[in-house]
């Protein structure tokens, strides 16, 4: 005999799901689950316990959620020949799980339909969630915005022989320079002693996007005080063009004049995929003796996508939201999802360019990485979801002296520290950090560090802090805001990683419901237990539902879990 717990629901918040009134007289009832078949050309099939048709009828269900990703796995068994492929055995056709009163438990799309023949026959009929489809695309390129002037590079030899065949023949390369403020700045220029009288100087960089449309170039530029602007003869500015011939342009004009300055040059047809900056003189080398360097420094360049989208905050620091960033991904790359519950973001994200081809499940994991909030894809209708974890949204209360079996990882050294070093590359490709006030870093900020008396580090009068290197292009505020993210997650989220199994129903407080209901996003509060030791509610990370048993197993949340996920997403190494 199964065991079954008393469990029941709490929290203020509105339940958002349509719950049918279920009697626990008839639990069996209750819990009942079929599966419905959606074909693509509109035929429906339903394989349920009542069905006549033995070969109709399922057995083994298992189901899966995790947060993030929402819907995961499915699968089960249908008594049918090895031998004879039935009508409704069809990959990629909708499926969806239906509980009593057809509430949709679970949905996906057919993922494969291996078959057995030995003491028995079967077909077991496998499912994915929906969430699989931002893995569909593996072609998936996106300039939401780029800052890292390491993209900008030499002019092509077609450029370079128009070029000389118009008497430019000293073409030397941009550099990335510093000086010693650590200001950087993509450096069009030349020394004149490669300058000869008989022919005109031009350094040009070139920004390619690989095809993608460029929407529009930000930029910012200064002039050392060896660049005579008051000289006619010399010109700089930015274009935008279709090729790298320069053929076709978007012109900011000449710039010419004593600076610094900024400004904006905007796409006037969708075909610019080429970004440039340039600096030229149109007559033949000066007066002997004059100072060496002429140049242009542009220390701020910022390729954005023609994709439409409100940017965000103030230049040189602008950018785009993950609530702005998301949707737009999923409508281009995912459209079979709905959008749902999208919270909306105020941090600026900067630098999100995947110009070479990607999954666009990276994409949006890569938006999240600035929040770790809940997302994935959830029933009915295929609703992609971005929201934070709450729980007053949903949470389920148990007691461990009624059954509950609680493990935990408990307080542990490894994540015991009062603060974080974060390393980065910026957009001039020079490394840097930033770390806690009181560090040895280039820049600090105290949102990296901690200075509570509740912390053991302190409590010792240590200094232990980690160390977290970006492999990502960022800036100061970027590399800061990720720190502060990760810091957070140590402190407030210690590693607790326990699990829970539940059977048979639970309360809800539209009535008692079968446990497969739960989903990974929930909470789920151990009332028995001490609260200040575990922390109130705790977060259901994944859940595990076998039918046959009617017993859910639920992992719950633990730091390592999704600090290992940030660390993925950012393509990030910790030193501790």
């Amino acid at each position: 005999m199964s065991q079954s717990w008393d469990v029941t629901l709490i929290g203020g918040g509105a339940v958002t799901e349509t719950v049918p009134t279920v009697s626990l007289v008839d639990s069996d009832a209750a819990a009942r689950l079929s599966l419905v078949i959606t074909h693509s050309d509109g035929r429906t099939t339903r394989w349920g316990p009542d069905e006549l048709d033995d070969a109709l009828v399922p057995s083994g269900l298992r189901f899966s959620t995790t947060d993030p990703g929402g819907d995961q796995e499915l699968s089960c068994e249908l008594l049918r020949r090895v031998d004879l492929r039935g009508s409704d055995e069809n990959l990629l056709d909708s499926v969806e799980v239906i509980g009593p009163g057809g509430e949709v438990v679970w949905e996906g799309r057919m993922a494969q339909f291996p078959r057995q023949h030995d003491d028995t026959y079967s077909v077991t009929p496998g499912a994915e969630g929906w969430v699989a489809s931002l893995r569909d695309r593996v072609d998936a390129r996106e300039l939401i915005r780029d800052i890292d002037l390491r993209q900008w590079n030499g002019i092509g030899l077609t450029r370079q022989n128009a070029l000389l065949a118009a008497s430019f023949t000293t073409l030397p390369a941009a550099e990335v320079v510093r000086d010693a403020s650590g200001s950087q700045a993509l450096q069009v220029g030349f020394d004149t002693d490669i300058w000869e009288a008989t022919n005109r100087p031009l350094c040009q960089a070139v920004y390619d996007a690989g095809g993608i449309p460029i929407g529009s170039l930000y930029y910012a530029w200064s002039i050392p005080s060896t660049t005579d602007y008051a000289d006619t003869d010399w010109a700089w500015g930015a274009y935008l063009s279709d090729d790298d011939t320069f053929s076709s342009i978007d012109s900011s004009g000449n710039r010419r004049g004593p600076g610094p300055e900024t400004g904006t040059l905007s796409a006037t047809t969708a075909t610019r995929d080429f970004a440039s900056v340039f600096l030229y003189h149109s007559a033949a080398k000066g007066t002997a003796g004059q100072p060496k360097l002429r140049a242009v420094n542009w220390t701020s360049l910022a390729v954005a996508g023609n994709h439409g989208l409100t940017k965000r905050g103030t230049e040189p620091d602008a950018g785009y939201t993950a609530s702005d960033i998301l949707p737009y991904l999923i409508g281009k790359y995912a459209p079979q999802l709905t959008l749902g519950d999208i919270d909306t973001t105020s941090t600026v994200i900067s630098q999100f360019a995947f110009l070479e081809p990607t999954v666009p499940e990276d994409m949006v994991k890569r938006a999240n990485a600035p929040h770790l909030k809940s997302w994935g894809v959830e029933p009915p209708g295929r609703r992609f979801y971005f929201r934070a974890p709450d729980p007053d949204r949903l949470t389920w209360k148990a007691r461990v002296d009624e059954g509950a079996a609680l493990k935990l990882d408990g307080p542990a050294l490894k994540t015991a520290v009062n603060g974080v070093v974060v390393t980065f590359t910026d957009p001039s490709g020079r490394q840097s950090s930033v770390g806690p006030v009181g560090s040895m870093c280039e820049h600090t900020d105290a949102l990296l560090g901690d200075v509570s008396e509740s912390n053991p580090v302190n409590q010792h009068g240590m200094t232990r802090y980690d160390l977290l290197t970006l492999s990502d292009v960022n800036t100061v505020a970027g590399a800061t805001n990720l720190g502060a993210v990760y810091l957070e997650e140590i402190l407030t989220r210690p590693s607790r990683r326990g699990e829970v199994s539940l059977t048979g129903m639970v309360e809800h407080t539209a009535g008692p419901r079968p446990v497969s209901r739960i989903r990974a996003g929930d909470f789920i509060d151990l009332t028995d237990t001490n609260a200040n030791s575990l922390g109130g509610p705790r977060r259901i990370i994944a859940t595990s539902y076998e039918h046959d048993t009617r017993t859910m197993t639920l992992t719950l949340d633990q730091t390592a879990y999704t600090l290992e996920a940030l660390l993925s997403v950012l393509g990030a190494e910790l030193l501790r």
